[in-house]
């Protein structure tokens, strides 16, 4: 992958709405900190389905694409919220995302092999949020 991709996805924050939570790789989080804590969370991912393999699509197909990866986690019985990645480059979209309870490391991976994505953001309790990559072939 290339490291200006990579570069980009190190510079997007990461938001979860509902829970005011903003993500960015590699930071401390007292928010993010708390809610893990006082949900007994050890780990969790921030996942989207749009745009596989960092290939621009349509609206209409990364909707549809989301659309299915938030029925796999519901079919799966994952805790998710919705999210969105928002990049500080202009020259990306900000992205529907999903910020997943509870799923280690390697279900991660296989829900983001799943869904093509090169990469997603990973973290554990009293941990900073990396991201994860290098994984699809």
């Amino acid at each position: 992958m290339k490291s200006s991709i990579i570069k980009s996805y190190l510079e997007t924050t990461y938001t979860v709405y509902s829970l005011g939570i903003e993500i960015v790789v590699g930071q401390q989080n007292e928010i993010l900190q708390k809610h893990l804590l006082s949900n007994n969370l050890k780990s969790w991912a921030f996942i989207t389905a749009e745009n596989p393999r960092s290939q621009s699509y349509s609206d209409d197909l990364n909707k549809e694409r989301n659309i299915s990866l938030e029925n796999y986690l519901e079919e799966n019985n994952y805790v998710f919220y919705s999210g969105l990645g928002v990049p500080r480059d202009t020259n990306w979209q900000a992205e529907k995302s999903y910020f997943i309870h509870n799923t280690n490391l390697e279900r991660a991976i296989e829900i983001a092999i799943k869904y093509e994505q090169n990469a997603f953001v990973f973290g554990k309790q009293n941990e900073l949020p990396d991201l994860i990559h290098g994984y699809l072939k």
